[in-house]
């Protein structure tokens, strides 16, 4: 049986640079059809030109990104306790991208929240005066860093700090699991168990994600099919865990869940109404994936109603390496 596997893993390797290249080509095809797919390799933000190492003055009218501030920004109750900027983010004279910016706040800054405008901006005390910052990029900050911190001074990790970590996590069900199978040896970490969601993730997977996540980590999340009930949580739970990575120097995408076939578990009205909701919810430094739609366009073969044969994983695989080791980490 040994004997067989080894010459199963054999055979893969020959085929590997076939079908990873014929993959890689359907990708640049389908997402050139532009109406056809919608892979978002990034979200819009208030500017997407906007580097840790470059700042950029943002143009036109107030983004995608900043209608979801009043979703996932910070609550009125914020006022008066120090926040974190996850990314460098404009700190701006009103409550819109429309205002100028008066500076910047680098990724791990703390500022103290002052007052909390209704579209989601902050009000924060910004260099002896106050500004408006997009409520979406900040995120809490540990109590005893923010008493430390609050003047303005990067909160842990230290900016340029290097943590050592993997270079991409997988991060999902047994969707995931067969698709580790069907693409064989490879050099990333997958955490990954059949029949899981987020109440697994939560209790086990988030030790083993935090164990490996780091400076420059690509983190590739794909989890809700077995759950779609729990919209909410994963809204609330990915978001911070975001946030978290994103300081760390990691960037973080959230794959749709993909289609399903008739099958007990979820039907494809309740799948679509997740992916819809999630990705109005997770917050801009989170990099959506529309494998869903990439999956209708460029055709798929489902088993059993859940999962896909082995050329479709495979090619799964290839998007996913595609948009997420091409894309740069995405900054206001």
């Amino acid at each position: 049986m040994r004997g067989r596997r080894e010459i199963g893993r054999k055979v893969r390797r020959k085929k590997g640079r076939k079908w990873m290249a014929a993959a890689l080509a359907l990708s640049v095809l389908v997402i050139s059809g532009g109406a056809q797919c919608r892979v978002s390799a990034a979200p819009s933000s208030e500017n997407a030109a906007l580097t840790p190492k470059s700042v950029m003055a943002a143009e036109g009218a107030v983004s995608a990104s900043d209608s979801v501030a009043a979703a996932v920004g910070i609550p009125v109750s914020a006022a008066g306790i120090p926040m974190q900027a996850v990314v460098s983010v404009h700190v701006r004279t009103g409550p819109g991208v429309q205002w100028p910016s008066i500076g910047v706040l680098t990724q791990g800054q703390v500022v103290s929240v002052l007052a909390s405008d209704p579209s989601g901006w902050q009000v924060v005390d910004y260099g002896g005066g106050s500004g408006y910052v997009n409520g979406a990029y900040l995120t809490a900050v540990p109590t005893a860093v923010g008493e430390t911190q609050a003047g303005g001074e990067a909160a842990l990790p230290q900016a340029g700090q290097i943590i050592p970590g993997a270079a991409m996590v997988f991060i999902g069900d047994s969707r995931f699991v067969q698709m580790e199978e069907a693409v064989g040896e490879n050099p990333y970490v997958w955490i990954a168990e059949s029949g899981k969601g987020l109440d697994w993730f939560e209790e086990k997977g988030v030790q083993r994600a935090d164990a490996v996540i780091g400076t420059g980590t690509r983190v590739l999340i794909n989890l809700g099919v077995n759950d779609v009930r729990n919209i909410d949580r994963y809204i609330e739970f990915f978001n911070q865990k975001a946030a978290e990575w994103t300081l760390r120097g990691a960037v973080v995408y959230y794959a749709s869940v993909n289609p399903v076939w008739t099958n007990p578990y979820v039907t494809k009205e309740q799948v679509e109404a997740f992916n819809q909701k999630l990705q109005a919810g997770l917050a801009p430094y989170v990099i959506w994936i529309d494998s869903y739609s990439w999956l209708q366009a460029a055709g798929m073969r489902i088993v059993d109603g859940l999962h896909y044969d082995e050329a479709t994983y495979r090619n799964l695989y290839a998007l996913y390496l595609m948009t997420c080791m091409n894309s740069s980490m995405i900054q206001e």
